[in-house]
């Protein structure tokens, strides 16, 4: 039973988790190599240009206070603008979003009773062969990485089986199928 300490002691690590990924993603963009306005403006344009666009965005700052108007502004739903893109981050960022949501979903409809399945069945079956089979099985996709399985699941299925595709978004207005068929691979 959660009491009101444990709750608030979850409450504060969740809290202080997302703070802490929140200062490794800000300095993520911090020691990438140059500085913003030499980026944007190229590598022929003026010191002075650079110096006004990286004043302009504020790149001139201490990275506290730089860090505090990205975090600031993060929470209030503004991701700034794409360097690449000159375009606002968060309308990419909610159009993901959706997609995102959709496929936790289904996954979690699909996954749940499988766990939960695998698990009664390996209970009932205390020391057989089916047990170890799916202790074995959970184990091991357990200790695969994501990133790791997601990479052989687009290079079977996509690249050499070509079932799916490996990049994109389902059209607007695509049908549920074809929005699924999208969805399948990471």
């Amino acid at each position: 039973m959660l009491t009101g300490r444990t709750l608030s002691t979850r409450t504060a690590s969740l809290l202080f988790t997302l703070w802490l990924v929140s200062v490794l993603v800000f300095l993520a963009g911090q020691v990438l190599p140059g500085d913003v306005g030499r980026v944007m403006l190229g590598p022929f344009a003026d010191a002075q240009a650079v110096a006004a666009l990286n004043r302009q965005l504020g790149a001139d700052q201490p990275v506290l206070v730089q860090y505090w108007h990205w975090f600031s502004r993060a929470l209030t739903g503004d991701f700034g603008t794409s360097l690449s893109m000159r375009a606002p981050v968060a309308p990419f960022v909610l159009a993901s979003l959706g997609r995102s949501a959709a496929l936790a979903g289904i996954i979690l409809l699909l996954l749940v009773p499988v766990g939960v399945g695998a698990g009664i069945i390996a209970g009932l079956n205390q020391g057989r062969l089916i047990d170890r089979l799916i202790v074995l099985a959970g184990v091991s996709f357990g200790i695969v990485p994501d990133f790791v399985s997601g990479l052989l699941l687009l290079m079977v299925f996509g690249l050499w089986l070509s079932w799916f595709p490996i990049t994109g978004a389902a059209p607007d207005g695509a049908g549920f199928w074809t929005s699924g068929h999208y969805l399948i691979l990471p």
